[in-house]
């Protein structure tokens, strides 16, 4: 008897978490499956796993800082404008290439760190145990993989809050491009700081 009782027990607790990871809970702002979503910045992107997608700027003259963060894993660009500068930083190794159609192809991997893309029109794909990222004012494109998203400046889901004594609240970003110190506590927080 106590033999067929663990298998059932077993059963109904998996089976109520398949299928909700299959549905997904929009209730607790997580993404629960593989998404695929048309973006446009200001937008805050957390996620575990992959994440794959084309970006362009609105105004190829005017490009501003894609920024991710990560921990374990490695993100790639290909340039499909022939104008992508891609700067790593962190704990791990670059790289950059051609490959068979002549784009160049950037490569940074590591334990962790943060990457900073500037140009007009790129693919990205990145594996990470852990990942955040900001696509700035007049970055759109699509995007697929388990993350989820929330506009700069406004509640972003769980781990908000309060700012102590004497902190600042964080100011929205708005249309101006982001300094490099916003960049920074943007990743942090989305990334829990191990960035």
């Amino acid at each position: 008897m106590s033999k067929m009782i663990l298998p059932l027990l077993l059963a109904a607790l998996v089976l109520p978490l398949a299928a909700a990871a299959e549905e997904g809970d929009p209730g607790n702002g997580r993404a629960a499956a593989i998404q695929t979503l048309d973006v446009e910045g200001p937008l805050l992107i957390k996620g575990k796993g992959r994440l794959r997608g084309e970006l362009a700027m609105s105004n190829p003259a005017e490009t501003r800082a894609v920024v991710f963060g990560g921990r374990l894993g490695a993100i790639r660009f290909v340039d499909l404008a022939g104008d992508l500068r891609v700067k790593c930083q962190g704990r791990g190794s670059s790289s950059v290439r051609e490959d068979d159609e002549g784009h160049k192809v950037y490569v940074c991997k590591g334990r962790g760190g943060r990457v900073h893309a500037h140009g007009s029109h790129f693919e990205l794909q990145l594996a990470a145990r852990q990942y955040g990222g900001m696509l700035p004012a007049g970055v759109t494109g699509t995007l697929q993989g388990l993350f989820r998203t929330c506009i700069p400046g406004e509640t972003c889901g769980q781990g908000q809050r309060e700012p102590k004594r004497g902190e600042q609240k964080p100011k929205p970003l708005g249309d101006k491009p982001p300094s490099d110190e916003e960049i920074d506590q943007a990743i942090d927080e989305i990334t829990g700081g191990n960035g």
